[in-house]
């Protein structure tokens, strides 16, 4: 297993600094553990949580605010001290995390930056709003979600994986199930480009034109679960 940059394996070497634990991990065990950890929840989501959010009565919106919290600290526990837990503003460098698109003179990816700190809980909060249990157009809720989760970036690392557990099993209690595999084997590129150009347009005019755009090529990789 490989990083995807050189960029990655820096960012998990300081995150290994700035959160330590009793035992010390390299970058390498790190990212082996964190995706082995990330596979099992995969494996088992809809075994292990479809039936509590079909019993229970909690709104949606604190039920995957919780589980967004959990997952991160199942990838991470023992490893970061902070497994569990949004970033920070008590953090170094006051919590601020960088994202995206590699700039191309110093090299890091620091076209956006997420929310502040501070504005996380009450944010993810508002965007866990849109997900319901009578909902008609699932497809477009569950990336609109995953876009402005990864946007908000609450976590230091795993956004994304967190974002995805979180977005299948949302298709999932709505009978519908998303293929990953190739979504990000054949289009991934065009898959974070409409992700970024979404990330541009927040708070813009243009925004819901741009949803509208990465809805559409969404909905080519989003099915319906077959029945047995």
């Amino acid at each position: 297993m490989e990083f995807n940059s050189t960029n990655e394996r820096e960012d998990i070497a300081r995150l290994l600094e700035d959160f330590p634990t009793e035992r010390t991990y390299s970058p390498e065990e790190v990212l082996r553990l964190a995706n082995i950890r990330y596979s099992e929840l995969g494996h088992y989501l809809f075994d292990a949580f479809l039936p509590d959010l079909t019993r229970s009565t909690t709104p949606f919106e604190t039920l995957f605010y919780d589980l967004s919290l959990k997952f991160h600290k199942f990838m991470f526990m023992q490893i970061f001290s902070n497994a569990g837990q949004f970033r920070s503003s008590t953090d170094k460098n006051s919590g601020q995390v960088y994202f995206g698109p590699v700039h191309k003179k110093t090299g890091r990816a620091a076209e956006f930056t997420g929310v502040a700190p501070g504005k996380i809980p009450d944010q993810l909060r508002e965007v866990f709003k849109d997900y319901s249990r009578t909902d008609d157009n699932p497809e477009f809720t569950s990336i609109k979600v995953y876009q402005q989760f990864v946007y908000i970036h609450p976590f230091y690392d795993a956004n994304g994986r967190v974002a995805r557990l979180l977005t299948s099993l949302y298709l999932g209690f709505h009978q519908r199930i998303v293929q990953w595999k190739p979504l990000e084997s054949e289009e991934k590129l065009q898959f974070i480009n409409k992700l970024n150009r979404c990330h541009r347009s927040m708070g813009r005019n243009h925004y819901e034109n741009r949803l509208n755009d990465l809805c559409s090529f969404w909905q080519k990789y989003v099915k319906p679960i077959p029945e047995e």
